[in-house]
């Protein structure tokens, strides 16, 4: 995946519809700074539902955004879970898809950060953000969020985590990854894997 490729995109319809990037980032109820940074490929590609925002504002397909993001569909995630049905989801599928999945995300979101809370910070930092906003936000305390972004104390618990992810407009999934944490949409793919 690309952010790069996502910003260009992003910028180029946005071009197109005659947007500003201030006007774009009202429509999706965003910092407009947070936009550009989009645009630059400096941030994460922002969460599944901020991408349905961006799609819906610049009348284009959501997943066209979503595959640029790195995000798969989900009727595409029910096609591949239903596909040949027990017979292509047997453990070691699983095992291997998750291995591949685990492995593509967290050293992606990793980047140059290394841990979970050097991560958090550098996405509410990129967001611009405060910690006290942020925390406010998600509704912990300032001082819970700092040593969270110290490595202080371990990974929040998963609800922590995407509120953490909504506020911060990432995807849920990543954060869980990098918390050390498996995704619930794929906690309950595993769960079930015997009614494949």
């Amino acid at each position: 995946m690309d952010t790069q490729e996502l910003g260009r995109k992003l910028r180029e319809l946005r071009g197109q519809s005659g947007l500003t990037q201030r006007k774009l980032a009202q429509l999706v109820g965003v910092n407009y700074s947070y936009v550009s940074k989009i645009e630059k490929g400096v941030v994460s590609p922002p969460s599944e539902k901020l991408i349905g925002r961006l799609a819906s504002a610049l009348g284009t397909d959501e997943e066209e955004l979503l595959a640029l993001a790195g995000h798969i569909p989900f009727d595409v995630t029910e096609i591949l879970k239903k596909r040949e049905g027990a017979r292509a989801f047997n453990g070691s599928f699983v095992q291997r898809a998750l291995g591949f999945f685990l492995n593509r995300r967290s050293s992606y979101l990793l980047g140059d950060a290394g841990s979970f809370g050097a991560k958090l910070r550098d996405l509410r930092k990129s967001a611009g953000f405060t910690q006290r906003k942020v925390a406010d936000d998600v509704g912990i305390s300032a001082a819970y969020l700092s040593k969270l972004e110290k490595d202080s104390l371990p990974p929040p618990r998963g609800r922590v985590i995407e509120k953490l992810a909504d506020v911060l407009h990432v995807g849920r999934d990543g954060l869980m990854i990098l918390a050390g944490r498996i995704p619930s949409g794929l906690a309950e793919m595993l769960k079930t894997r015997e009614a494949w």
